[in-house]
């Protein structure tokens, strides 16, 4: 099996229920070690955008812990523009989209974290205590509460300029 090439897809049941990790993913290798040669598998990954927006539709109808603890993770630690690189890459992929049933689980998103008490940033500290107990409850919490403001800030800054600039 050296150097074959393998596609893996998603999880059916989670990301793809709003369409946003179907419409936007990439292939990432991955290479492991194997009998004599090393495997070489592509897997099939949702991009940034899809992932934000799929996981927020998922926890706005789950209310999963796990859900509000993987959109805080994401939003704090991936991408190198933090949590403004994942709203212009919302805006760039998906614009349009960002209306009914997608825009009621960005507001809720907010909503879930607009303060260190609200489920998602209990979610987060709890779950990065649960794994890496040398952090700070109140700094992961802070964390949480500060990359989604940011996020949503950079994601309704452009939708409110276009509203202003048609009105005058």
């Amino acid at each position: 099996m050296g150097g074959s090439r393998w596609a893996v897809a998603h999880d059916r049941g989670s990301l793809s229920c709003s369409g946003f990790a179907t419409r936007d993913w990439e292939l990432r290798p991955l290479t492991a070690p194997g009998l004599g040669d090393d495997i070489h598998v592509e897997l099939r990954v949702a991009g940034l955008a899809g992932y934000v927006l799929a996981k927020s539709h998922a926890a706005h109808r789950r209310r999963a812990t796990k859900d509000w603890y993987d959109l805080a993770y994401v939003l704090v630690h991936k991408g190198a523009g933090g949590p403004r690189s994942a709203a212009n890459a919302v805006i760039d992929r998906f614009a349009d989209d960002i209306t009914g049933d997608t825009r009621t689980a960005l507001d809720d998103l907010a909503h879930n974290f607009a303060d260190t008490k609200a489920q998602g940033p209990q979610a987060y500290a709890a779950t990065m205590l649960g794994l890496y107990p040398v952090h700070d409850w109140d700094v992961l919490a802070d964390d949480a509460v500060t990359a989604v403001e940011v996020f949503m800030a950079s994601l309704n800054r452009p939708v409110e300029q276009d509203a202003t600039s048609d009105q005058g």
